[in-house]
Protein backbone atom coordinates (compact mmCIF):
# COMPACT_ATOMS: atom_id res chain seq x y z
CA UNK A 1 0.00 0.00 0.00
CA UNK A 2 1.64 3.31 -0.62
CA UNK A 3 2.26 5.66 1.86
CA UNK A 4 0.23 8.65 3.07
CA UNK A 5 1.95 11.94 2.24
CA UNK A 6 2.01 14.13 5.82
CA UNK A 7 3.07 17.72 6.68
CA UNK A 8 6.01 16.54 7.77
CA UNK A 9 6.98 14.82 4.38
CA UNK A 10 7.18 17.99 2.24
CA UNK A 11 8.36 19.72 4.90
CA UNK A 12 11.61 17.33 5.62
CA UNK A 13 11.60 17.22 1.68
CA UNK A 14 11.53 20.88 1.50
CA UNK A 15 13.95 21.71 4.70
CA UNK A 16 11.40 23.76 5.98
CA UNK A 17 9.02 23.27 8.96
CA UNK A 18 5.54 21.88 9.38
CA UNK A 19 4.07 25.17 10.60
CA UNK A 20 5.62 26.78 6.87
CA UNK A 21 4.20 24.15 5.00
CA UNK A 22 0.84 24.15 7.22
CA UNK A 23 0.48 28.20 6.23
CA UNK A 24 1.47 27.73 2.58
CA UNK A 25 -1.23 25.42 1.98
CA UNK A 26 -3.56 27.02 3.77
CA UNK A 27 -2.61 30.42 1.69
CA UNK A 28 -1.30 32.55 3.79
CA UNK A 29 0.45 35.65 3.22
CA UNK A 30 2.58 35.40 5.94
CA UNK A 31 4.39 33.23 4.15
CA UNK A 32 6.10 34.37 0.71
CA UNK A 33 4.37 33.75 -2.53
CA UNK A 34 7.62 32.26 -3.78
CA UNK A 35 7.70 29.63 -1.06
CA UNK A 36 3.90 28.67 -1.50
CA UNK A 37 3.87 28.05 -4.72
CA UNK A 38 7.03 25.67 -3.98
CA UNK A 39 4.95 23.91 -0.97
CA UNK A 40 1.72 23.47 -3.15
CA UNK A 41 3.90 22.00 -6.19
CA UNK A 42 5.28 19.41 -4.07
CA UNK A 43 2.38 18.62 -2.45
CA UNK A 44 0.55 18.13 -6.15
CA UNK A 45 3.88 15.89 -6.95
CA UNK A 46 3.59 13.57 -4.19
CA UNK A 47 -0.79 13.51 -4.13
CA UNK A 48 -0.76 15.45 -0.19
CA UNK A 49 -4.13 14.67 0.79
CA UNK A 50 -4.91 17.66 3.51
CA UNK A 51 -6.39 16.42 6.73
CA UNK A 52 -9.95 18.10 7.01
CA UNK A 53 -10.68 16.53 10.70
CA UNK A 54 -7.03 18.38 11.67
CA UNK A 55 -7.95 21.65 10.43
CA UNK A 56 -11.29 21.57 11.33
CA UNK A 57 -9.46 21.01 15.11
CA UNK A 58 -7.30 24.17 14.66
CA UNK A 59 -9.51 26.30 12.95
CA UNK A 60 -12.70 25.53 15.22
CA UNK A 61 -15.30 25.05 12.17
CA UNK A 62 -15.93 22.05 9.22
CA UNK A 63 -18.20 21.53 6.44
CA UNK A 64 -19.79 18.77 8.16
CA UNK A 65 -23.40 18.30 9.20
CA UNK A 66 -24.13 15.40 11.83
CA UNK A 67 -27.16 13.41 10.88
CA UNK A 68 -28.50 10.66 13.29
CA UNK A 69 -31.72 8.22 12.18
CA UNK A 70 -33.04 5.78 14.06
CA UNK A 71 -31.78 3.14 12.30
CA UNK A 72 -29.67 2.53 8.76
CA UNK A 73 -32.58 -0.64 7.37
CA UNK A 74 -35.45 1.24 7.39
CA UNK A 75 -36.13 2.31 3.47
CA UNK A 76 -37.93 5.49 4.46
CA UNK A 77 -34.73 6.43 6.67
CA UNK A 78 -32.51 5.25 4.05
CA UNK A 79 -33.89 7.58 1.50
CA UNK A 80 -34.33 10.49 3.99
CA UNK A 81 -30.41 10.10 4.73
CA UNK A 82 -30.02 10.27 0.92
CA UNK A 83 -31.94 13.60 0.21
CA UNK A 84 -30.26 14.92 3.38
CA UNK A 85 -27.04 13.79 1.68
CA UNK A 86 -28.11 15.14 -1.75
CA UNK A 87 -29.54 18.70 -0.14
CA UNK A 88 -26.31 19.00 1.65
CA UNK A 89 -24.28 19.16 -1.33
CA UNK A 90 -25.85 21.42 -3.01
CA UNK A 91 -25.35 24.15 0.08
CA UNK A 92 -21.23 23.19 0.25
CA UNK A 93 -21.54 20.76 2.97
CA UNK A 94 -21.11 17.12 3.99
CA UNK A 95 -22.72 14.59 5.95
CA UNK A 96 -21.79 12.00 8.68
CA UNK A 97 -24.88 9.73 10.02
CA UNK A 98 -24.83 7.67 12.61
CA UNK A 99 -27.79 5.16 13.88
CA UNK A 100 -29.42 5.34 17.19
CA UNK A 101 -30.64 2.45 17.96
CA UNK A 102 -31.75 3.67 21.55
CA UNK A 103 -30.50 6.62 22.67
CA UNK A 104 -29.33 9.67 20.54
CA UNK A 105 -27.03 11.74 23.27
CA UNK A 106 -23.81 8.91 22.51
CA UNK A 107 -24.01 9.40 18.79
CA UNK A 108 -25.03 13.50 19.82
CA UNK A 109 -21.33 13.86 22.01
CA UNK A 110 -19.45 11.62 19.15
CA UNK A 111 -20.56 13.90 15.98
CA UNK A 112 -19.62 16.66 18.32
CA UNK A 113 -15.95 15.55 19.33
CA UNK A 114 -15.85 15.14 15.67
CA UNK A 115 -16.54 18.74 15.14
CA UNK A 116 -19.35 18.81 13.09
CA UNK A 117 -21.22 22.61 12.71
CA UNK A 118 -24.68 21.14 13.31
CA UNK A 119 -27.20 18.34 13.37
CA UNK A 120 -30.24 16.99 11.93
CA UNK A 121 -31.67 14.11 14.61
CA UNK A 122 -34.30 11.46 13.42
CA UNK A 123 -34.91 8.83 16.04
CA UNK A 124 -37.71 8.09 18.58
CA UNK A 125 -37.33 10.52 21.80
CA UNK A 126 -36.79 9.54 24.95
CA UNK A 127 -37.31 11.82 27.94
CA UNK A 128 -33.60 11.90 28.72
CA UNK A 129 -32.68 12.43 24.80
CA UNK A 130 -34.77 15.55 25.26
CA UNK A 131 -33.28 17.09 28.19
CA UNK A 132 -29.67 16.69 26.29
CA UNK A 133 -31.26 18.14 23.15
CA UNK A 134 -32.41 21.22 25.14
CA UNK A 135 -29.10 21.40 27.18
CA UNK A 136 -27.19 21.48 24.16
CA UNK A 137 -29.56 24.51 22.05
CA UNK A 138 -28.74 26.49 25.31
CA UNK A 139 -25.62 26.16 25.05
CA UNK A 140 -25.60 27.76 21.36
CA UNK A 141 -24.71 24.33 19.48
CA UNK A 142 -27.32 24.20 16.41
CA UNK A 143 -29.44 20.99 16.10
CA UNK A 144 -33.16 20.47 14.15
CA UNK A 145 -35.20 17.80 14.97
CA UNK A 146 -37.22 16.07 11.98
CA UNK A 147 -39.28 13.76 14.20
CA UNK A 148 -41.80 14.55 16.78
CA UNK A 149 -44.88 13.44 19.00
CA UNK A 150 -46.32 16.88 19.86
CA UNK A 151 -44.39 17.13 23.26
CA UNK A 152 -41.40 19.47 22.30
CA UNK A 153 -42.10 23.18 22.41
CA UNK A 154 -38.72 24.74 23.38
CA UNK A 155 -36.21 23.06 20.38
CA UNK A 156 -36.01 23.37 16.66
CA UNK A 157 -38.63 20.77 14.67
CA UNK A 158 -39.35 20.71 11.50
CA UNK A 159 -41.84 17.30 11.16
CA UNK A 160 -44.85 15.22 9.07
CA UNK A 161 -48.17 15.36 11.00
CA UNK A 162 -48.35 11.29 11.68
CA UNK A 163 -51.71 12.29 13.32
CA UNK A 164 -53.31 13.57 10.55
CA UNK A 165 -51.87 10.58 8.38
CA UNK A 166 -53.34 8.60 10.36
CA UNK A 167 -56.86 10.34 10.72
CA UNK A 168 -57.04 10.66 6.82
CA UNK A 169 -56.07 6.81 6.02
CA UNK A 170 -59.10 5.81 8.57
CA UNK A 171 -61.01 8.21 7.57
CA UNK A 172 -60.79 7.10 4.03
CA UNK A 173 -61.62 3.45 5.22
CA UNK A 174 -64.39 4.42 6.77
CA UNK A 175 -66.36 6.65 4.28
CA UNK A 176 -65.75 3.08 2.09
CA UNK A 177 -68.37 1.57 3.97
CA UNK A 178 -65.72 -0.34 6.62
CA UNK A 179 -66.36 -0.36 10.47
CA UNK A 180 -64.13 -3.25 11.91
CA UNK A 181 -60.69 -1.79 10.51
CA UNK A 182 -57.48 -3.31 12.21
CA UNK A 183 -54.64 -1.47 13.12
CA UNK A 184 -50.85 -2.50 13.95
CA UNK A 185 -48.25 -0.09 14.83
CA UNK A 186 -46.88 1.12 18.32
CA UNK A 187 -46.82 4.94 17.32
CA UNK A 188 -48.50 7.19 19.69
CA UNK A 189 -49.12 10.33 17.09
CA UNK A 190 -50.80 7.20 14.42
CA UNK A 191 -52.66 5.73 17.18
CA UNK A 192 -54.46 8.46 18.13
CA UNK A 193 -54.98 9.77 14.51
CA UNK A 194 -56.37 6.38 14.18
CA UNK A 195 -58.98 6.81 17.22
CA UNK A 196 -59.89 10.26 16.17
CA UNK A 197 -61.37 8.71 13.24
CA UNK A 198 -63.40 6.61 14.79
CA UNK A 199 -65.16 8.55 17.29
CA UNK A 200 -65.88 11.52 14.76
CA UNK A 201 -67.49 8.26 13.38
CA UNK A 202 -69.25 6.92 16.14
CA UNK A 203 -67.19 3.46 15.71
CA UNK A 204 -65.94 2.26 19.30
CA UNK A 205 -62.32 1.52 19.14
CA UNK A 206 -62.13 -2.44 19.80
CA UNK A 207 -58.66 -3.36 21.34
CA UNK A 208 -58.77 -6.74 20.00
CA UNK A 209 -58.95 -5.01 16.39
CA UNK A 210 -55.21 -3.63 17.15
CA UNK A 211 -51.65 -5.27 16.98
CA UNK A 212 -49.01 -3.38 18.42
CA UNK A 213 -45.68 -4.04 17.30
CA UNK A 214 -42.20 -1.91 17.19
CA UNK A 215 -41.02 -3.73 14.60
CA UNK A 216 -43.02 -2.49 11.29
CA UNK A 217 -41.05 -4.54 9.15
CA UNK A 218 -42.66 -7.18 6.23
CA UNK A 219 -42.50 -10.18 8.44
CA UNK A 220 -43.96 -8.14 10.82
CA UNK A 221 -46.96 -7.36 9.12
CA UNK A 222 -47.35 -10.99 7.83
CA UNK A 223 -47.43 -12.47 11.47
CA UNK A 224 -49.95 -8.99 12.39
CA UNK A 225 -52.72 -9.88 9.75
CA UNK A 226 -52.52 -13.65 10.79
CA UNK A 227 -53.08 -12.60 14.22
CA UNK A 228 -56.01 -10.81 13.49
CA UNK A 229 -57.67 -12.86 11.06
CA UNK A 230 -57.44 -15.80 13.39
CA UNK A 231 -58.93 -13.44 16.05
CA UNK A 232 -62.53 -15.09 16.14
CA UNK A 233 -63.64 -12.12 18.21
CA UNK A 234 -63.32 -9.80 15.59
CA UNK A 235 -64.80 -9.11 12.19
CA UNK A 236 -61.82 -7.33 10.37
CA UNK A 237 -62.85 -5.96 6.60
CA UNK A 238 -59.89 -3.63 6.40
CA UNK A 239 -56.69 -2.72 8.05
CA UNK A 240 -54.46 0.32 8.29
CA UNK A 241 -50.87 -0.30 8.93
CA UNK A 242 -48.05 2.39 9.86
CA UNK A 243 -46.15 1.83 7.59
CA UNK A 244 -45.60 0.18 3.86
CA UNK A 245 -43.66 -2.34 4.70
CA UNK A 246 -45.96 -4.30 7.04
CA UNK A 247 -48.88 -3.27 4.69
CA UNK A 248 -47.21 -5.31 2.14
CA UNK A 249 -46.02 -7.84 4.19
CA UNK A 250 -50.23 -8.29 4.87
CA UNK A 251 -50.70 -8.48 1.30
CA UNK A 252 -48.47 -11.67 0.92
CA UNK A 253 -49.95 -13.41 3.86
CA UNK A 254 -53.34 -13.02 1.85
CA UNK A 255 -52.11 -13.94 -1.29
CA UNK A 256 -51.07 -17.13 0.59
CA UNK A 257 -54.00 -17.93 2.06
CA UNK A 258 -56.31 -17.14 -0.81
CA UNK A 259 -57.58 -14.06 0.75
CA UNK A 260 -58.61 -11.18 -1.92
CA UNK A 261 -57.43 -7.81 -1.57
CA UNK A 262 -59.68 -5.79 -1.84
CA UNK A 263 -62.53 -7.69 -1.96
CA UNK A 264 -62.30 -9.74 1.55
CA UNK A 265 -59.86 -7.23 3.38
CA UNK A 266 -59.12 -3.39 2.16
CA UNK A 267 -55.53 -2.65 3.30
CA UNK A 268 -54.40 1.47 3.60
CA UNK A 269 -50.52 1.60 4.21
CA UNK A 270 -48.20 4.34 5.16
CA UNK A 271 -45.14 6.01 3.79
CA UNK A 272 -45.60 5.59 0.23
CA UNK A 273 -42.14 3.80 -0.45
CA UNK A 274 -41.61 2.54 -3.98
CA UNK A 275 -42.51 -0.55 -3.18
CA UNK A 276 -46.03 0.45 -2.54
CA UNK A 277 -46.68 0.69 -6.18
CA UNK A 278 -45.34 -2.86 -6.91
CA UNK A 279 -47.13 -4.51 -4.18
CA UNK A 280 -49.27 -7.70 -5.53
CA UNK A 281 -52.37 -5.36 -5.31
CA UNK A 282 -50.83 -1.71 -5.73
CA UNK A 283 -51.19 -0.22 -1.96
CA UNK A 284 -53.37 2.96 -0.87
CA UNK A 285 -50.73 4.95 1.42
CA UNK A 286 -50.23 8.31 3.23
CA UNK A 287 -47.53 10.03 1.43
CA UNK A 288 -45.36 12.95 2.27
CA UNK A 289 -42.86 15.47 0.67
CA UNK A 290 -39.38 13.96 1.72
CA UNK A 291 -37.42 16.37 -0.31
CA UNK A 292 -39.58 19.63 1.19
CA UNK A 293 -39.28 18.52 4.92
CA UNK A 294 -35.61 17.58 4.36
CA UNK A 295 -35.06 21.23 2.85
CA UNK A 296 -36.83 22.86 5.26
CA UNK A 297 -34.71 21.08 8.19
CA UNK A 298 -31.45 22.09 6.55
CA UNK A 299 -32.42 25.67 5.94
CA UNK A 300 -33.24 25.88 9.58
CA UNK A 301 -30.13 24.16 10.58
CA UNK A 302 -27.63 26.29 8.44
CA UNK A 303 -29.82 30.03 9.75
CA UNK A 304 -29.43 28.62 13.20
CA UNK A 305 -25.21 28.18 12.13
CA UNK A 306 -25.03 31.44 11.71
CA UNK A 307 -26.92 32.92 14.22
CA UNK A 308 -26.93 32.38 18.17
CA UNK A 309 -29.46 29.19 18.57
CA UNK A 310 -29.88 30.17 22.20
CA UNK A 311 -30.83 33.54 21.58
CA UNK A 312 -33.60 32.63 19.42
CA UNK A 313 -37.09 31.30 19.60
CA UNK A 314 -37.34 27.86 18.55
CA UNK A 315 -39.54 26.81 15.34
CA UNK A 316 -41.90 24.05 15.22
CA UNK A 317 -42.59 23.83 11.79
CA UNK A 318 -45.69 20.78 10.64
CA UNK A 319 -46.00 19.48 6.99
CA UNK A 320 -49.00 17.52 6.22
CA UNK A 321 -49.47 14.34 4.56
CA UNK A 322 -51.46 13.45 2.20
CA UNK A 323 -53.89 10.31 1.13
CA UNK A 324 -52.37 8.23 -2.00
CA UNK A 325 -55.57 6.40 -3.44
CA UNK A 326 -54.51 2.65 -5.45
CA UNK A 327 -56.15 -0.26 -5.65
CA UNK A 328 -55.64 -2.24 -2.10
CA UNK A 329 -58.57 0.03 -0.44
CA UNK A 330 -61.47 -0.60 -2.97
CA UNK A 331 -62.21 2.62 -3.69
CA UNK A 332 -62.03 2.17 -7.48
CA UNK A 333 -64.14 -1.32 -7.10
CA UNK A 334 -66.78 1.05 -5.23
CA UNK A 335 -66.80 4.26 -7.63
CA UNK A 336 -66.63 1.92 -10.77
Amino acid sequence: MKKRIRLVDIANELGISTNTVSLALSGSKRISAKTRKIVNQTAKKYGYVPNGFARSLVKQESNYIGVILRNLYNPVLINIAREIERELKKRGYFMILMSAEGSAIKEIEALRIQQVMGILIYPNFSEADLAHFSQLREAGFPLVLMSSDGKIDNLDVVFIERTIGAYRATSHLISLGHRHIGYFSDDACKTAGYKLALAENGIPFNERNVVRTKQLSHSAGYEAISELLNNKNNHITAVFTSTDASAIGALRYCLDNSISVPNDIAFVGYDNIEEAKFAPVRLTTVAYNIKREVEIAIDLLLRRMNESSADASPEIIQLEPELIIRESCGYHLKNH
